[in-house]
């Protein structure tokens, strides 16, 4: 056996069998087998007859063709591969038992409350009826008491313990079924639907409401019976804004209330009715055409009207030239109000 023979046999630090360095890449450890890693890059070594062979040829150096990189392979990664699967293995144990502590309530995990055989959040600690949470309260009612392996605050547990009856099919409701408490009674969470949707309806997640001896959903009775806002058309659940006197028809949400055409709030709670839609009074006066056309400006009370529809203060229907109020004769020329002294005689149309 030659050096250069010795100086390419490498030893696996796992199996401690020793190998070709070109054999290396596609070695598979006996040992650690079940964690095999394909990470190692591989490379074709090239034959030294073919490189005298490269050397021999002619070759066109106006044409440059890429050089192979063959790339030197680091023994480092490997010999620290049982570090490395010792720090994989200690992290997948830490995972794995911290999915254990699988919250009965959220089905999260690392919850840290334990309590008849399960975990909780300190959030989702709670009542298996009513699910008042007890670390809010610590007063006698709110102390979690176990009934075949559920808590309950003192006033379900002792429901529970005597068993519970649903108001509709007036069967038992078994200990592992929460059952919906809604209008005084107890019933399976399948046997009480809304009235108009016909889906089961919970007072946590959907709300309950009643209705002429009839239950419905919070969404549902909100369409059917809320006033809605005549801004959005959303039912209305709280506060309502309506008019005083009764002219601006329907009722509002406080946050819709505003004028419809520059979205301002209204001052001192003024405001104008426009085709049964409230506004501020400058876009009021500016929908109903009635802005001054000389200082632009409300016109409320008299006003002097032109032939051409346009609204003026009494003092601003002046002369554009002089200044000057006209009461009779006036003369319209480029938009501009001028009295029979300043219009330009020039531009007067001849009609003869």
């Amino acid at each position: 056996m030659t050096l250069t023979d010795k100086l390419s046999l490498v030893e696996c630090p796992s199996c401690y069998s020793h190998m070709d360095i070109r054999q290396l890449s596609s070695h598979v450890c006996l040992f650690n087998q079940p964690y095999r890693f394909s990470q190692i890059s591989h490379y074709n070594s090239i034959p030294d007859c073919k490189l005298i062979k490269q050397q021999d040829q002619d070759f066109d150096f106006k044409q440059q063709h890429p050089q192979p990189q063959v790339q030197e392979l680091s023994l480092c990664p490997l010999l620290l591969l049982p570090e490395i699967l010792e720090q994989k293995r200690a992290e997948f144990q830490r995972l794995a038992a911290n999915k254990k502590n699988r919250c009965s309530r959220c089905h999260r995990f690392n919850a840290a409350i334990h309590m008849a055989e399960k975990y909780y959040h300190t959030r989702c600690f709670s009542c298996f009826y009513c699910r008042q949470p007890f670390y809010k309260n610590n007063n006698a009612k709110t102390i979690p008491r176990v009934f075949k392996g559920q808590i309950y605050c003192n006033e379900h547990y002792q429901v529970a313990a005597r068993g519970l009856t649903c108001a509709t099919c007036k069967n038992s409701i078994e200990s592992f079924v929460r059952p919906t408490i809604a209008l005084g009674h107890y019933f399976h969470p399948e046997h009480i639907r809304c009235h108009h949707c016909h889906k089961p309806v919970d007072p946590l997640m959907t709300g309950i409401k009643e209705r002429k001896g009839n239950i419905y959903c919070q969404t549902d009775y909100n369409q059917l019976f809320l006033p809605k806002c005549q801004s959005c058309h959303k039912p209305i659940e709280k506060e309502a804004v309506v008019s005083s006197d009764g002219k601006l028809k329907g009722k509002w949400h406080k946050y819709c209330f505003k004028c419809q055409l520059c979205q301002s709030s209204f001052v001192n709670n003024q405001f104008y009715i426009y085709n049964q839609q409230p506004y501020c009074k400058l876009d009021y006066h500016k929908l109903n055409n009635t802005l001054c056309h000389s200082c632009s400006l409300p016109v409320e009370g008299e006003c002097a009207v032109t032939s051409e529809g346009w609204r003026f203060h009494p003092s601003c229907f002046t002369c554009h030239a002089c200044k000057t109020n006209i009461h009779h004769v006036y003369y319209v020329y480029n938009n501009h109000v001028y009295c029979q002294d300043h219009i330009p005689l020039n531009n007067i149309p001849n009609f003869s």
